[in-house]
């Protein structure tokens, strides 16, 4: 598993100072995962889900990254806020109307296979941290865009991006890169490897 971690790193641009790469079964297993580690099941950390935090979900998602965060939501107490752009603004509008201080997960594509549409990920990142303080962490689905355009995740800064290697042609294996600060807040000192 250690020359497949390295091999992703190298796809994903994702050095071992800056990020954490777990395999899994597949994307969906590995969100369920994570989703489930913030909502304090897989992780004992303060920093995990509280009935004051909110997710903000993509309705533009694909499922994998929908139900997780329903689901961590109804264990923790945490409030789903629906993000949609069918206000006749941009998407980047009607993603600020669902930010706020309380703000601890923004869940979305980086392409969505419902609409095609790919996300400009680095811009959504730098708003969603400033309009929730820099609390929030972006999880982002690249299962539809990784084919397309390389997941650079240093400079997509996301601080999950999850893809699916057969859709690279590759094994039917799960990728989940974390980047340190973020794997720090969720699992703190606990060994993340007895989770996924």
């Amino acid at each position: 598993q250690s020359d497949a971690r390295d091999t992703m790193r190298i796809i994903m641009n994702a050095s071992r100072e800056s990020h954490h790469i777990f395999l899994g079964q597949n994307a969906t297993s590995l969100l369920m995962d994570l989703a489930l580690s913030f909502a304090g099941i897989y992780s004992s950390n303060d920093k995990t889900l509280t009935d004051s935090d909110e997710i903000v979900v993509s309705v533009a998602n694909h499922e994998a990254n929908i139900k997780p965060w329903v689901l961590a939501a109804q264990i923790s107490g945490a409030k789903i806020v629906w993000w949609t752009a069918t206000d006749g603004g941009t998407y980047l509008d009607s993603l600020i109307q669902c930010l706020s201080p309380s703000t601890k997960v923004v869940a979305l594509p980086h392409a969505s296979n419902i609409l095609g549409y790919c996300h400009d990920l680095a811009e959504i990142c730098e708003v969603v941290h400033k309009e929730a303080n820099g609390r929030a962490h972006v999880v982002a689905d690249g299962v539809s865009s990784s084919p397309h355009r390389r997941p650079d995740v240093q400079a997509l800064g996301a601080h999950w991006y999850v893809l699916s290697c057969h859709k690279l042609f590759g094994p039917h294996v799960g990728v989940l890169s974390g980047s340190l600060g973020a794997v720090q807040d969720v699992f703190g000192d606990k060994n993340v490897r007895k989770v996924f």
